[in-house]
């Protein structure tokens, strides 16, 4: 039996004799037949003996006493060694591990960052544009404010301009737009159409006024819309029809007319696109549908010259599409000469589209004119036409006949004188000195005569 020991952390083979025989086992470092010390953290030694312990793979590291070098792994922030292939890898930006070992790094959390070789979630800081604390979660900035990197928090655009949600600087602040125009986000401001209005500065649509109401443009509250005429509300509405509003439409005094043109044949214009028409024209001026009258509807191929349709080929037009005559009952001139400021080529076209209709061409720009002046031609209008003719023929006859009488008493007055029944043809003759007549003087006789 062995009577002696060999030194801590060393061994010796069966049957050995000597203390020298004592070596340095795995993972210990010493001369040999003398103490050995465990290899130090980061080290390792796989052989037994009194070699020295080797050193870890760069970035990483190992427990004290590691005998193979697959003990050492990559330390926080860094990544590999997979079996031992000897290489730790930083973990890039955006990414972080707090622990040693052989597992990958994590990513750092939505819309924030970090730098590389990060060991904790701390190290993801939020991005520009975003707002949170160290390691997140990271809130966008709101519009009208902007956070750059470095900043901590969100600051506000100067006053006047405005930004989009998770601006990233100041230079990125634009013109904001204020209430009465809307905006998009490269600062160009547009006025609110009449029929419209905006409350609020920034970068927000225009809102249209509630139906049968209209608003000057550039408004900038509800309360601008005020009811149309024949409707009856509060300011901003709802507005809704009046008796007023009947007598506009049955006996209307004025109207206002236009023409234009729009690109679809006449039998694209049915009843439904009719009456989306006249509505979006009502819309336009202020007023109600029921004021508005579609006169006539042609094809484009046909034109007017001097009171008659005249057709031409479609080669010598322009475009294609269809004309429409309107009129708009008003209630006075004022009224018609107040709507003919509403009627705009943007602001048709604005409803138009709207509607769902294509963009109009303005051939007659809108007019007032007295109701009769637009009506459709009528029986009465054609006696109306006709009565001068009939007035001045009467007037004519009277005159003839008138004639006939004088000359029918001379003749009666000279035969009494004389006993003698004279011939009305040489009667005739004689007084007017020309050739003789015929036997029977005739009216129409006389008034060629006289007409000589």
């Amino acid at each position: 039996m062995c009577s002696k020991i060999c030194p801590a952390n060393s061994n010796a083979p069966d049957a050995s004799d000597k203390e020298s025989d004592c070596t340095c086992i795995v993972g210990s470092t010493g001369p040999d037949g003398e103490s050995c010390t465990k290899c130090v953290k980061g080290t390792y030694k796989a052989a037994r003996g009194n070699a020295n312990c080797e050193s870890c793979p760069a970035n990483s590291d190992s427990p004290v006493g590691s005998g193979i070098v697959t003990q050492c792994v990559c330390n926080a922030g860094f990544t590999g060694l997979v079996l031992g292939d000897g290489t730790c890898t930083a973990c890039v930006i955006g990414t972080y591990k707090a622990e040693t070992g052989r597992v990958a790094c994590d990513g750092c959390l939505a819309n924030s960052n970090s730098p590389p070789q990060s060991i904790s979630l701390a190290a993801c800081v939020c991005n520009a544009g975003y707002i949170g604390p160290a390691g997140g979660p990271c809130a966008t900035c709101e519009s009208g404010t902007f956070k750059a990197d470095g900043d901590d928090t969100c600051l506000s655009c100067p006053s006047g301009k405005s930004s989009k949600s998770g601006t990233t600087s100041l230079t990125k602040c634009f013109l904001q737009c204020p209430a009465g125009f809307s905006g998009t986000d490269d600062g160009t401001c547009t006025v609110c159409i009449a029929g419209s209005y905006k409350a609020t500065s920034g970068d927000a649509i225009c809102n249209s006024c509630p139906a049968n109401a209209n608003s000057p443009a550039g408004s900038i509250t509800l309360t601008a819309c005020t009811c149309n005429a024949g409707y009856s509300g509060a300011a901003g509405g709802p507005c809704t029809v009046t008796p007023s509003s009947e007598s506009v439409t049955t006996v209307s005094p004025y109207v206002v007319t236009a023409a234009v043109s729009l690109p679809m044949t006449v039998a694209e214009f049915n009843d439904d696109k009719q009456e989306a028409f006249k509505k979006a024209i009502a819309a336009a001026a202020g007023v109600s549908s029921a004021n508005v009258t579609i006169v006539k509807i042609e094809s484009i191929s046909s034109v007017r010259q001097e009171g008659v349709t005249r057709h031409v080929t479609m080669r010598h037009l322009l475009a294609a599409g269809i004309r429409i005559e309107m009129s708009i009952k008003v209630a006075n001139k004022n009224a018609g000469d107040t709507l003919l400021a509403k009627m705009t080529v943007t602001a048709i076209n604005t409803k138009l589209q709207q509607a769902g209709l294509p963009v109009a061409t303005i051939l007659e720009e809108a007019r007032t004119a007295p109701n009769g002046d637009v009506t459709s031609t009528s029986d009465a209008d054609v006696v109306g036409g006709m009565l001068p003719v009939i007035i001045g023929a009467a007037a004519g006859l009277a005159v003839l006949l008138a004639i006939a009488f004088f000359f029918y008493w001379r003749y009666r007055k000279k035969a009494l004188e004389t006993k003698r029944v004279t011939p009305v043809s040489e009667l005739v003759s004689g007084e007017l000195g020309m050739i003789p007549m015929a036997p029977v003087a005739t009216v129409q006789n006389i008034q060629a005569r006289l007409s000589v």
